[in-house]
């Protein structure tokens, strides 16, 4: 019998953002599991109105709908609304994975979902109250995992008891699960007397390190920050006893040796005080693997996971993420003795107190340009370090450059700031040059490591493409996984960053496209920081959900793109702060959707333009169905043009001209080089109805609903009890699915343009 999985959530009224509806996934409770179980999770959302799956980014991972019994007043089956059943494989690494629902209008934005080990006590929920109440805290046992969410004003309290001198590690997990939740946690005695507190970052989850001063128990308490609550503030939290790591030395190690670590961290086995007494240390021999092991996903912003990393193997059986290089590594120990470092090189190091600065001297060669960086937060540290070159002659130190952050800009909406610093020189004369390294910031310890490279200059390029949706305002932002409906187009943003020396400009290509999606290649201009890659559907092309990559080649150096997406909408970036985090890989679909038909060709007077002059775009449009009202084109990536001419369309025209100078003024700077153009056309579908199919089945139902009801013996109140509530559903279910508004916005096919200086003209 056909179910109404596709009903899943109906009840959801939507708010659509797109060419088709966005489906977007705000939670998902609980967020995570042991492996090797089940359990029924609760989903919410907008635009899921025909889910009908859950996609996780490990295979291990299933999920199918939870659904309710046909009966007298339902001839089907049908969804209990957002309810899934989820079933953790036992032989899913512990982590934290990405999950996304998947249904007739493609992909969701995408939660995360934190795995377990199978082994410890079962975990529990925390049910808030009467557990919101200092004297009534939920008992916890050491190494369970507690899910929770925390409710406005309040705080949520758990009872653990410890014997005295007993070393625990409290982990709260929200920032990482896609919560809204800035986690503080603290534990306090039976008086009632906090003794030691953490609080999240903003950007990192808090953890505390704790040890029970006499035999009892303690509450451990967990709050939002401002004390804020809700569906969206979920965490996790355990308080163990087992080995934590916080940094392992050198931070990068060669693929397929055998290679010495330090390894820094509490409650390590066999571990000797370190040189700050909050760590232990202890000395590990890994072989470490030929090919590199995935690190797992970890909520972390995408600058924080670009350098290359493996999950390496401790011996007591944990995992923790470490560099890759191909360079000889040197500690920090070490490398300040004095020695001259031959380059090629890299130095493991750290900082070890507020205000430490690390200076290294190497050898350089006239003539050679070299390339000085630090990889520190791109290999997901806290740092915010800063570098200086100088060139030591004799006594004196020549200052040669200064950086601070690689990438310091942050495109609208996703976070791609690398706050590494780096820089290239030539070497005006044999010598000995110096590097300075400092942290901005006063942490200090393991978690604030680095790596110092120094080798003659290698290009290198940075590529993130944006999983967002269009049609927002200006200063706005908001995830949204790309879908095609057949016969349209679509647009992904890809943000670059060229680094050692590397020049020129990006061409852009798309591999893994399913049959009947084609995507033209697309080049950034030298002088710009993004572009578009555009996607076609061909009217034919079937239904399809998976993954594709966008590859980028500039100079030689090629580099597939990193995704990223917002964790949860911005309505004004000028008010509040965006969160991003690293993705699983960039999602499409191809959905058998009946969607408003908008098509935009644009074709320029020449294919080259120069600089001073003026260059007309003649713009087709093409509506078809209940697309009404003006139509507004905006070109996207005219290489420096912070402000592009735009062009309305009424509703009775079908051609435009658009008329744009390059030529410099107060607010435009356009330059010189090859490049490609997007037009983007935005319009209103009043009339929207995503699956008129769905309402006339809900129709059908009805009616025979209606004939049910009418049969109820009317002294039976049981029965006129439930035949309401049935009535109620169902008129819930159709109401969610009436026509709505849509804004939308669809694509031009790519345009490429050359731009010539007419100064650099030969004669």
């Amino acid at each position: 019998m056909k179910t109404l999985a596709a009903f899943a959530s109906l009840i959801l009224v939507p708010t659509l953002l797109g060419q088709l509806p966005t489906p977007t996934l705000d939670t998902v409770f609980p967020p995570g599991g042991k492996a090797g179980t089940e359990a029924i999770v609760q989903l919410s959302g907008t635009d899921l109105d025909d889910v009908r799956s859950l996609r996780f980014s490990h295979p291990g991972i299933t999920g199918a709908p939870v659904l309710l019994p046909a009966g007298a007043f339902w001839p089907e089956a049908r969804a209990d609304g957002l309810k899934f059943r989820v079933v953790i494989g036992k032989d899913v690494p512990p982590g934290i994975y990405e999950v996304r629902t998947a249904g007739g209008d493609g992909l969701s934005t995408g939660r995360m979902l934190h795995v377990s080990a199978p082994e410890g006590p079962p975990e529990i929920l925390h049910p808030g109250a009467p557990h919101t109440a200092l004297l009534s805290p939920l008992p916890l046992e050491l190494e369970q995992v507690v899910t929770g969410r925390v409710a406005a004003q309040q705080s949520n309290y758990h009872r653990i008891t410890l014997r005295r001198g007993e070393r625990v590690i409290a982990k709260v997990m929200a920032t990482k699960l896609d919560s809204r939740l800035d986690a503080r946690i603290a534990i306090l005695d039976s008086t009632e007397r906090e003794l030691v507190a953490e609080r999240a970052t903003g950007e990192r989850d808090p953890q505390l390190d704790f040890t029970a001063s006499a035999d009892g128990a303690y509450v451990v308490m967990v709050h939002d920050l401002l004390y804020r609550g809700g569906d969206p503030y979920a965490y996790r939290l355990v308080v163990s006893r087992a080995p934590s790591v916080d940094a392992v030395f050198p931070l990068a190690a060669k693929l397929g040796t055998r290679q010495t670590f330090t390894v820094v961290g509490r409650n390590l086995p066999g571990g000797a005080p370190w040189s700050d007494p909050h760590w232990q240390s202890l000395t590990v021999a890994v072989d470490v693997p030929a090919a590199p092991v995935p690190v797992a996903l970890d909520g972390l912003k995408p600058g924080h996971s670009i350098a290359p990393r493996h999950a390496l193997k401790l011996p007591w059986g944990d995992t923790f993420p470490c560099g890759i290089t191909a360079l000889p590594v040197a500690l920090e120990e070490s490398a300040l003795s004095g020695a001259i470092l031959e380059a090629p090189i890299e130095v493991s190091g750290k900082i070890d107190f507020p205000g430490n600065v690390d200076a290294f001297r190497f050898a350089a060669k006239a003539g050679l340009t070299y390339e000085v960086e630090a990889i520190s937060y791109r290999q997901g540290l806290d740092t915010d370090l800063a570098l200086a070159v100088q060139r030591v002659n004799g006594e004196k130190l020549e200052a040669v450059g200064e950086s601070d952050d690689l990438f310091p800009t942050i495109s609208v909406g996703l976070d791609t700031r690398i706050r590494d610093p780096g820089l290239t020189f030539k070497a005006a004369a044999d010598g000995v040059y110096q590097v300075e390294l400092r942290n901005l910031g006063d942490s200090y310890g393991p978690g604030q490591g680095y790596r110092l490279v120094v080798r003659q200059a290698s290009p290198g390029l940075t590529l993130f493409a944006a999983e967002e949706r269009s049609h927002l305002l200006l200063n706005q932002a908001a995830p949204g996984a790309p879908s095609l409906a057949p016969g349209h187009r679509s647009g992904i943003r890809v943000i670059a960053m060229r680094s050692g020396g590397l020049t020129g400009p990006i061409r852009l290509t798309v591999k893994g496209l399913p049959p009947g999606v084609s995507a033209p290649p697309s080049v950034i201009w030298p002088q710009s920081a993004e572009g578009r890659i555009v996607l076609e559907a061909a009217p034919d092309a079937a239904p399809w959900q998976g993954h594709i990559e966008i590859i980028g080649e500039c100079a030689g150096v090629i580099q597939n793109a990193v995704s990223g997406s917002l964790k949860w909408s911005v309505a004004d970036m000028t008010k509040e702060r965006t969160n991003s985090r690293l993705g699983s890989g960039m999602p499409l679909a191809v959905c058998a959707v009946e969607a408003p038909r908008l098509r935009i060709d644009v074709v320029p007077e020449a294919g080259q333009i120069e600089l001073g002059k003026d260059l007309t775009f003649k713009i087709k449009v093409e509506r078809k169905g209940a697309v009404k009202g003006a139509i507004t084109v905006t070109p996207s990536g005219l290489p420096g043009f912070t402000k592009p001419p735009t062009v309305t369309i009424a509703e009775k025209d079908s051609e435009a001209s658009l008329k744009v100078p390059f030529r410099p003024d107060n607010i435009n700077r356009p330059g010189e080089g090859n490049g490609t153009v997007v037009f983007l056309a935005s319009a209103i579908a009043p009339a929207y109805r995503s699956h008129p199919e769905n309402v006339a089945k809900l129709e059908t139902w009805k009616g025979l609903q209606d004939a049910a009801i009418a049969k109820l013996d009317p002294k039976d109140a049981e029965a006129q009890k439930a035949g309401a509530a049935a009535r109620a559903d169902l008129t819930r279910l159709l109401t969610a699915a009436k026509e709505r508004e849509l804004p939308f916005t669809v694509t031009s096919a790519p345009v490429d343009l050359t731009i010539i200086d007419p100064a650099k003209k030969k004669p």
